[in-house]
């Protein structure tokens, strides 16, 4: 009888440490919930900073568990950047800093920081990228002036499977008649693939690194650059 309650006892000890221990883990293991960033992971607090290569990211993670080093973070971004990882690139106190590198503009989709309390916050502070990027969306090339297309050195009749021999689109049409139908028509792939040509052929649009930011074209439909 002893025995057999002996054996229930550790059972029941053994659970209980078990229990202790993923509690502990989870604890440890300090999950990013959003913040810091929008609805589809993009750095709210985005500055440019000349010089810098790709995009930085300033993780802060609070009220960490004190007199350790030991911290880690992981972080998951769209291609191409992927999971980076990152020691403490500074420690005060219970608050601890992580710094990665991605390409520019790249979403942030999941991050996670070790060795946290109940309390701690995993947050982005702030990032840092070199250059903004320029682009004139399928609207505007569809409705720009002869002009705006003449600065670029290609031709509204051009046909896009010399540009895009890689991906030809069937009947051979012309960049402008991709630009003119629905999008549905020849792929939205293909309505874009022709606003990046464009963009990154016009001398006053800085498309960089295949960056397509929104509302950002810096030139009228006239083809001059905008006040």
């Amino acid at each position: 009888m002893k025995k057999k309650m002996l054996v229930l006892g550790l059972a029941a000890f053994g659970f209980t440490a078990s229990a202790f221990m993923a509690q502990a883990a989870l604890a440890d293991t300090i999950e990013w919930q959003g913040n810091g960033t929008d609805s589809t992971g993009v750095c709210k607090n985005l500055n440019i900073v000349p010089g810098v290569i790709g995009q930085n990211w300033l993780f802060v993670l609070t009220s960490a568990t004190p007199n350790t080093t030991n911290h880690s973070l992981t972080a998951t971004f769209d291609e191409p950047s992927g999971e980076k990882t990152s020691n403490p690139s500074k420690i005060n106190k219970q608050l601890v800093q992580f710094t990665v590198n991605t390409a520019p503009y790249a979403l942030l989709e999941s991050a996670t920081a070790t060795i946290g309390t109940g309390k701690s916050v995993l947050t982005v502070s702030h990032c840092e990228v070199g250059v903004v990027s320029e682009w004139c969306s399928p609207g505007y090339w569809r409705n720009a002036e002869d002009k705006a297309w003449a600065d670029t050195g290609i031709s509204k009749e051009a046909s896009y499977n010399y540009y895009f021999s890689d991906t030809p689109l069937a009947g051979d049409p012309t960049l402008i008649q991709v630009l003119m139908h629905d999008p549905k028509n020849y792929g939205g792939a293909a309505f874009n693939n022709v606003a990046d040509l464009l963009s990154g052929a016009h001398p006053d649009v800085i498309f960089a690194d295949g960056v397509r930011t929104p509302d950002s074209c810096p030139i009228n439909h006239f083809g001059f650059l905008a006040d």
